[in-house]
């Protein structure tokens, strides 16, 4: 990516860049072409700088794809280490969002965006907080096991956590004796487990 200008206006600074890569691979087939077919531009918002926000104008080329026997004809460049597919914000940015949301949730982080010129809705923290992916039950040695209401006073799930880390471990669907054992099972390195005194 090779910057173009810098304008500033008003409480927005805003770059030009624009793709330099000669070739690009197909999303499809992942066929390389260097047959470009066009340009456009991409608008992404960017961090903060100074109090104020960043938009980039990215500059993207689109190729033909050369295997004539995929679906896709023509295919746009990926912005590399700058922007995911189909994304209207910067990965720096949906990095930092991402953590907003983590620590404060919807409303409150909300009203985070607000301060760092990056205001956005708290559906869409609370979605970009949804799409992470679930990391994989680790091996700890000691859990602590407590259940949570899925829907209170109906659904209730089980929670098991690293005491070491207080990071969630793995849930249940269920808070039953016979579900917690089964579970148990599959986990012999558990050595020391921390509960509650409710009956199940």
């Amino acid at each position: 990516m090779r910057l173009v200008g810098v304008e500033s206006r008003g409480r927005t600074i805003s770059f030009a860049a624009m793709t330099t890569a000669p070739v690009a691979a197909c999303p499809v087939c992942g066929t390389s072409s260097d047959r470009v077919h066009s340009r456009y531009e991409r608008r992404l918002a960017d961090r903060a700088v100074g109090g104020r926000e960043v938009s980039i104008r990215l500059r993207v080329k689109r190729f033909r794809c050369m295997n004539h026997e995929c679906g896709r004809k023509i295919f746009a460049e990926p912005a590399v280490g700058v922007a995911a597919r189909y994304q209207r914000r910067s990965r720096v940015l949906t990095r930092l969002l991402i953590s907003i949301g983590l620590a404060l949730g919807g409303r409150a982080g909300h009203r985070m965006t607000g301060h760092i010129a990056a205001q956005v809705s708290r559906s869409t923290l609370l979605r970009l907080v949804r799409e992470l992916p679930v990391p994989e039950p680790s091996r700890v040695p000691v859990v602590g096991i407590d259940d949570f209401a899925i829907r209170k006073g109906n659904v209730y799930g089980t929670v098991f956590v690293d005491m070491a880390t207080n990071k969630p471990v793995d849930l249940l669907e269920d808070r039953t004796s016979e579900t917690v054992a089964e579970w148990m099972r599959h986990h012999p390195e558990i050595r020391v487990v921390c509960r509650d005194r409710g009956g199940p």
